[in-house]
């Protein structure tokens, strides 16, 4: 990224995520997304909860890692999104949704709608 701006990656911090709460919030049948754009002198990145009424481990990190590639490719064809902080919930629903289908209702919940 220009100007030696950190790179996007996870969000961690209770202060973050308590921020990332107040921002609006996107409903679909299997995720829940909070997007802001990074404050100046922030990180940029993803935070996820995965509860564990949506799976077991393997479950849960199989979700995880599908919706950070998500992220990954939606951030090679939108550029601006490697500016945003990510707060995304996820419902029990998507244990059993395959990649295109969590793909698919991420990028409807995280990309505005032209006008």
């Amino acid at each position: 990224m220009a100007g030696g701006a950190a790179r996007p990656g996870p969000l961690r911090g209770a202060k973050l995520f308590a921020a990332l709460r107040l921002a609006p919030a996107r409903r679909g049948a299997l995720l829940t997304v909070r997007r802001r754009n990074a404050p100046a002198g922030e990180r940029a990145g993803i935070g996820m909860a995965v509860s564990a009424k949506v799976g077991g481990a393997v479950v849960r990190n199989k979700i995880r890692r599908r919706l950070r590639t998500s992220w990954r490719l939606l951030m090679a064809e939108r550029p601006e999104t490697a500016l945003w902080q990510l707060f995304i919930q996820v419902q029990p629903a998507a244990a059993r949704a395959d990649f295109r289908t969590l793909d698919d209702e991420f990028r409807r919940l995280i990309v505005p709608r032209p006008a």
